[in-house]
């Protein structure tokens, strides 16, 4: 019985484990930034630090005013609320209610979900644009999680 408890426990740690999470459009400065990212688009970079909440590994890049403007993460200990991690096939995306993938230039292939993540397939899924639940591979597997606020101002 005593393993039992522990699998639930452990599993029942989901989106709760990084409540201490930035959110997008907070002050988040940054003193030692870890580089540059395209968040927007190619020729917009962003300094980003890497950081681990909850022992969990995020990418966070700031705007000019050091405002917290994306969030990313490949860690596959990470859940959003939908319950997703990396690993997750297109198919159990579009159950959770995400939405149909985006081709978006300078970004990989990506489908928003509804707690304002969004579900990151690998490059060579480009094919894929725009296509929902009914026409989607099952084989697209997520590589990753991002969030990023609507503009970099």
């Amino acid at each position: 019985m005593r393993p039992l408890l522990l699998l639930f426990a452990a599993s029942s740690l989901s989106w709760s484990q990084v409540a201490d999470l930035p959110n997008i459009g907070e002050k988040f400065e940054i003193y030692m930034r870890d580089g540059y990212l395209a968040a927007f688009s190619r020729r917009l970079l962003v300094p980003y630090v890497n950081r681990s909440y909850a022992g969990i590994n995020f990418r966070l890049a700031v705007n000019s005013d050091e405002f917290l403007v994306f969030i990313s993460t490949q860690d596959p200990n990470f859940r959003t609320p939908e319950h997703l991690g990396v690993g997750a096939t297109s198919n159990e995306v579009f159950a959770a209610g995400g939405g149909a993938i985006v081709n978006e230039p300078g970004f990989p292939p990506y489908s928003p979900l509804p707690s304002g993540w969004c579900a990151q397939f690998p490059e060579r899924s480009m094919n894929c644009v725009g296509f929902s639940l009914p026409d989607a591979p099952e084989t697209l597997l997520v590589t990753g999680f991002f969030k990023r606020s609507s503009s970099p101002a």
